[in-house]
């Protein structure tokens, strides 16, 4: 077919053995809020592989061939043929993506049986890096004491300064430190790779990424990962770039909704109160998923940490903010690399331009957590970066 699919077991072809609908969850998914979908869900951002970019589509092949007259110059008709059958299939994804994603999740609750239980109920004491407790508790002292009076002095800085010993700044903007204890790495690793030999319904974490897990349908959101972005990663992101959050201030300059010049504005980070975490592989032994084309995320803070594998390649790139349009915001040559290694995380805002090299041997897994804020959200959207209208985009949910 022309489009790529939902691997493993469609949803509905699970359905004849179970009816998930009778199956009660009470869980609030936030993400799925109707206030919080802009319009550009359902238009913009599609990435086509064959094309290494992304796209808009409103559903009319008209409409892009026009605008992508020159990306398609020398494409055969059944090549865009199958372009356009992807995208269809994509904005159809997105239409009914919430509706399905909480069928699976309910299907899953009820018959996959876990190989390592201990990993959908955080321990901290276990599963993280002593030194990123030790972080989160530096930052939430300093947030604590951060007063008008000590202005000359951000949380970054404080912070910084007291865990220079465990967090690393390069480039601007970019925040390495340690995250997850080797065995959780390793338990969340063979976790995935059993639900995924499991035959349970799963779908790809999004355009850019066929090979990985949504951590929501597999049950890992109430007692893993919500507490661990509420009570350590929230504050991290607040600490570290809470300086550049306009909306946390009662009144909102206008000048909020201007596209800046730089990646240096961050707003939401202090008000993060939900998020998107999905796994993603990459294995050099496959001609799909080696590498992750110049891109930002739908996120106010991004999250990245490296789980392990044995591997090559696979350097971070960051190069300018999505916000900025200029050329030279965004050339390769001005990309900044950052080594990933097993266990730790790297911490930058989601609007940062960034890019994967190709994994040269090996394979490798990554936790990515999109923290958001509702609060921003519900302001300006954190993709096509439009001040947010009334209406809520109506989705199945």
């Amino acid at each position: 077919g022309a489009a790529r699919r939902v691997r493993t077991f469609s949803f509905r072809a699970l359905s004849s053995v179970a009816s998930p609908s009778s199956l009660s969850d009470d869980y609030v998914w936030t993400e799925a809020d109707p206030s919080l979908q802009c319009a550009c869900r359902l238009t913009d951002n599609f990435f086509v592989r064959r094309l290494r970019m992304h796209v808009s589509f409103d559903g009319t092949r008209e409409a892009f061939e026009s605008a992508y007259a020159d990306a398609l110059e020398g494409l055969s008709e059944e090549d865009i043929a199958e372009i356009l059958a992807e995208l269809r299939v994509e904005r159809r994804r997105r239409e009914t993506h919430f509706a399905e994603a909480r069928e699976r999740r309910a299907f899953v609750k009820a018959r996959y049986r876990a190989l390592h239980p201990d990993v959908f109920t955080l321990n901290p004491e276990a599963h993280l890096d002593a030194r990123f407790r030790e972080l989160a508790s530096a930052c939430r002292r300093a947030l604590a004491e951060s007063s008008p009076k000590r202005e000359n002095e951000s949380t970054k800085t404080t912070v910084t300064n007291e865990r220079a010993d465990v967090i690393r700044q390069r480039p601007a903007g970019v925040f390495a430190f340690p995250v997850f204890s080797e065995l959780f790495c390793r338990k969340l690793r063979e976790e995935c790779a059993h639900f995924e030999r499991s035959g349970m319904p799963l779908t790809r974490p999004n355009t850019m990424n066929d090979n990985g897990l949504l951590l929501f349908e597999l049950g890992m959101y109430e007692k893993l990962l919500d507490p661990f972005v509420r009570d350590y990663v929230a504050p991290v992101a607040s600490a570290l770039f809470g300086d550049g959050d306009d909306f946390a201030t009662e009144t909102t300059s206008p000048t909020i909704f201007e596209k800046p010049k730089n990646a240096r504005r961050s707003p939401g980070a202090k008000s993060i109160d939900h998020h998107r975490s999905f796994l993603v592989r990459y294995d050099a032994a496959t001609d799909r998923e080696v590498d992750l084309a110049y891109h930002y995320d739908d996120a106010e803070i991004t999250l990245n940490v490296n789980l392990g594998g044995k591997f090559e390649g696979g350097e971070l790139l960051f190069g300018g903010s999505g916000e900025d349009a200029r050329f030279e915001s965004h050339v390769s040559s001005s990309r900044t690399p950052v080594t990933h290694h097993e266990g730790v995380g790297i911490m930058h805002r989601g609007a940062h331009c960034h890019e994967a090299t190709p994994t040269e041997s090996g394979k490798r897994v990554n936790l990515i957590v999109w923290c958001r804020s509702s609060d921003a959200r519900r302001r300006r959207c954190a993709m096509c970066f439009r001040v947010r209208e009334s209406e809520p985009l109506k989705l199945a949910t």
